[in-house]
């Protein structure tokens, strides 16, 4: 159980960078064909809290986007240093409770298995 010491009740967007990635927030701007493909994959979705779907239209993948505030829920994309969207990590907190629920998704399978520590929370 992660605990969330919550001060500012901004919706500033998250950035965050390491020696291999760059963690920010998404915008609607990152919705793209790469990602959508990401969430009809059941191999990629399969320890997600959701099953393989219909791929969404772009319209509605920013429509998903622009629903996390950067109070409440966090939804930041991982990129590597070429720009290159390749998973997510969603953040949903329970602010009575000052617990949060976290999921991660690294849809680019070439990342798979190589990270090793490259990303720690």
């Amino acid at each position: 159980m992660i605990r969330l010491m919550i001060e500012n009740k901004s919706d500033v967007p998250v950035k965050l960078s390491t020696e291999r990635f760059d963690i920010r927030s998404l915008a609607a701007d990152d919705a793209s064909a790469r990602y959508i493909g990401w969430l009809a994959d059941q191999e990629i979705v399969q320890h997600l809290n959701t099953e393989a779907c219909d791929a969404p239209s772009i319209e509605e993948l920013k429509k998903y986007i622009s629903e996390h505030d950067n109070y409440n829920s966090y939804l930041l994309g991982v990129f590597n240093k070429d720009g290159e969207h390749i998973g997510n990590f969603r953040i949903q907190v329970v602010s009575p409770h000052g617990i949060a629920n976290m999921g991660v998704m690294i849809g680019d399978r070439n990342y798979w298995g190589k990270c090793q520590n490259s990303i720690k929370i």
